[in-house]
């Protein structure tokens, strides 16, 4: 894992530094994908509901909006952020 994480803050620095291109990297939760609402009963709907802080999953063009936000310039100081989109699923501790 050490060698992994370390080969990662490489990658990272030397694209950034040399081409001047920014890495950040998105995390969705769970998103209302046709496959994800197909095999969703309603104990598991239910679980991952109550996991989140805003009791609810997301909508697909919640997770976009993210990404552009990170491709566009409101986002231009930005370089090796993790962007957790999870509606508070981690906050949360679950």
């Amino acid at each position: 894992m050490e060698a992994f994480d370390y080969s990662d803050e490489y990658l990272i620095k030397y694209v950034h530094f040399v081409h001047r291109i920014r890495i950040n990297s998105v995390h969705p939760g769970v998103v209302a994908t046709p496959p994800v609402l197909q095999t969703q009963s309603a104990g598991v709907t239910q679980t991952i509901l109550s996991g989140s802080a805003m009791e609810r999953i997301a909508q697909p063009i919640e997770i976009a909006r993210s990404i552009l936000f990170l491709a566009s310039d409101e986002s231009s100081y930005m370089t090796g952020a993790e962007l957790v989109v999870d509606g508070g699923y981690l906050a949360k501790g679950s």
